[in-house]
């Protein structure tokens, strides 16, 4: 499985594989959908799921897989680890999955990071209860500048 929020990587490495992969993505109408989620599960030729986060992240079980790529970060963390979910969950037959998550040093990635770490410790502390909301704006201000400055 490979996923990423932006189309363009996806549809080029679909190129690349023609009939060995195939894809889920906002432009992929919704009645084909689980079709190609039945292709991706049963047809031994197709060895590559590429999805969209928002499209492909949610609702969805790709059991035969077991590995995830992450080729870029989402802006919401909990939309990475929906995504994974997609293989790792009730109907998995591998004993392990392998979860890759790609990232360039001295880039937006490095960023990224921080911000989706950022924003998973303050959804932690709110859950627990431990921050109040005015601490966690001037903390997200900060990172928000620091990115800015930088692009």
């Amino acid at each position: 499985m490979v996923f990423a929020s932006f189309i363009d990587p996806l549809e080029k490495i679909l190129t690349r594989f023609k009939n060995k992969a195939v894809m889920i993505t906002g432009k992929t109408p919704v009645e084909d959908r689980g079709g190609i989620v039945r292709q991706f599960q049963t047809d031994g030729n197709v060895q590559i799921f590429l999805g969209g986060y928002n499209s492909a992240g949610v609702g969805i079980s790709l059991t035969s897989a077991t590995n995830f790529i992450a080729i870029d970060f989402p802006w919401n963390p909990s939309q990475l680890r929906q995504a994974i979910d997609r293989l790792h969950r009730p109907g998995q037959t591998a004993n392990s999955v392998n979860i890759y998550q790609l990232s360039a040093i001295n880039t937006i990635d490095d960023d990224m990071k921080d911000i989706l770490d950022y924003k998973q410790g303050v959804f932690d502390r709110v859950i627990d209860g431990k921050m109040r909301q005015e601490v966690s704006d001037t903390l997200m201000n900060t990172v928000i500048k620091g990115v800015l400055k930088k692009y």
